[in-house]
């Protein structure tokens, strides 16, 4: 979720603009980075591809699944 955010905020991307390149709507994006529920590995392709950064596909699907402490 963090990592996802990081990301996102670094391309300067909102939350609309990542649910439409992950395919979804903003509350599950946004959920998504809040660790409330899971990323597919479709979504996380489609927004990794969106930023031109593929090649960090599998670290996200490791952390972007993974609830974040922080937001509990």
């Amino acid at each position: 979720g963090r990592e996802l955010r990081s990301i996102r905020r670094a391309r300067g991307l909102n939350l609309v603009d990542l649910a439409d390149a992950m395919g979804c709507s903003v509350s599950h994006a946004s959920d998504i980075e809040r660790g409330k529920r899971p990323a597919t590995e479709s979504q996380l392709r489609s927004f990794l591809a969106h930023v031109n950064q593929p090649d960090r596909l599998y670290e996200l699907m490791r952390l972007a699944n993974s609830p974040d402490p922080a937001d509990r």
